[in-house]
């Protein structure tokens, strides 16, 4: 298996939780007895090894550590015994976003090196909101949670390359805002805050 291969690999497992943790996060991956072997060999390959790159949603991240081969205990014997033996197994990555962000000197000017200072002071305002609604765990469907993190992210890595953004994140936001009325006005903060950008961007 080749690393391709086990990146579409990963894509294709269930993953049961993503727990965020300001810029970091982890990833926790569900697979059976029977996908034993692959699944190892895929995991290991993209996320065995602590400061190996990960790509997640287009945006770099670093290995901080991982645990492959657990389970969960729910307490009563013979079922974590069944567990044990028979599965299901999980694993888990836990990530932390790359700090560092490279500006070659010879394709940017003055006014984009200003904007992206700008930038970076927009995105640690939306990180905050983001740490709120992720820390207190607002009662949000597991795939609205993923479409939310990701959009939230694609959001912060467009600001800090000082690209437009994408309206289809922010047609998400808008749609899980409605949806949510427990998160709205959080969603709506970072909506509002991304807007001035977005014309400074585009103008």
């Amino acid at each position: 298996m080749n690393r391709e291969e086990a990146i579409n690999y990963l894509n294709e497992r269930d993953i049961t939780g993503i727990v965020a943790d300001g810029s970091n996060f982890k990833i926790t991956y569900k697979y059976l007895r029977k996908d034993m072997q692959n699944f190892n060999e895929a995991f290991k390959l993209i996320c065995g090894k602590h400061g190996v790159d990960v790509f997640y949603s287009d945006v770099n991240y670093k290995v901080i550590n991982y645990k492959l081969g657990f389970y969960w205990s729910n307490g009563r014997f013979l079922d974590d015994l069944y567990s044990k033996f028979f599965g299901p197994y999980y694993a888990e990555v836990y990530l932390m976003r790359e700090q560092g962000m490279t500006i070659d000197a010879n394709n940017i000017n003055i006014n984009d090196v200003n904007q992206i200072i700008i930038n970076t002071k927009t995105i640690t305002s939306i990180k905050s909101k983001k740490m709120e609604i992720f820390n207190y765990q607002y009662d949000i469907d597991s795939e609205d949670f993923k479409k939310l993190y990701i959009s939230i992210e694609n959001i912060e890595n467009n600001l800090l390359k000082n690209i437009p953004q994408n309206n289809e994140d922010l047609n998400v936001l808008e749609c899980l805002a409605n949806k949510y009325p427990n998160i709205r006005s959080l969603i709506s903060d970072i909506i509002t805050i991304t807007s001035p950008i977005i014309s400074s961007i585009g103008g």
